[in-house]
């Protein structure tokens, strides 16, 4: 907690103030943070059982995305609500695709 961040939390002013998150959710989070469209990030339920491949599911809701995140031995959903949710993906899966190289 150095950096006064508590481990397994996301912190900003578009996050739901509720539960842990895994690594991998965490990171999809802050980089949806960061694009001025999205306007709220919540997250959704946690499973300890999953594939420690990274992989991301998306499904359309009304207003944005529920993004279904495989990683670290985990599932985690998160819910984005944009004004935009074809660009917010599209960028999502841009900026996931440079920082994976």
């Amino acid at each position: 907690m150095a950096n006064g961040k508590r481990k397994g939390h996301i912190n900003g002013s578009k996050f739901c103030k509720h539960g842990k998150v895994t690594e991998s959710a965490r990171e999809v989070a802050e980089m949806v943070n960061k694009f001025p469209e999205v306007k709220k990030v919540s997250n959704g339920f946690l499973n300890g059982k999953g594939s420690s491949r990274f992989s991301m599911k998306f499904t359309e809701i009304n207003g944005g995305w529920t993004i279904k995140i495989y990683g670290s031995h985990a599932v985690q959903e998160l819910h984005v609500y944009t004004n935009n949710p074809a660009e917010t993906r599209t960028k999502l899966e841009k900026e996931l695709q440079k920082n994976l190289r």
